[in-house]
């Protein structure tokens, strides 16, 4: 069990560490934020995320989630406790995130 924990905490910060860098700042401080479940902000500022949602199933083959009630077209959820998910699926994602940034004009990102 500890190797899991350890496993899906590092998914969980790199995965964070990324969206922050992209400037997708987290819905829940990450000193009580699971393990296995992320929510970001979306970006860009007023482009409802479930355009984020569907660019990144339909263009990169993720299947993310979008907010629920107060949060809905506010927020994206990315689950991360799949055995098979890696780093670099973790790294393929925020790729797949920053083109849907830079395809609405936001081009300043690392």
């Amino acid at each position: 069990m500890n190797n899991r924990f350890t496993r899906l905490q590092k998914l969980a910060d790199h995965l964070r560490a990324g969206l922050k860098e992209l400037g997708m700042p987290l819905v829940v401080p990450e000193n009580i934020a699971s393990a296995v479940m992320t929510v970001a902000w979306g970006r860009p500022p007023g482009v409802p995320t479930s355009q984020i949602v569907r660019f990144v199933e339909m263009e990169h083959g993720f299947k993310i989630a979008g907010g629920l009630g107060a949060f809905k077209d506010k927020v994206i959820r990315i689950g991360h406790m799949s055995p098979k998910l890696s780093i670099a699926n973790m790294d393929k994602l925020l790729a797949a995130l920053k083109a849907f940034i830079q395809s609405h004009g936001e081009i300043d990102l690392p």
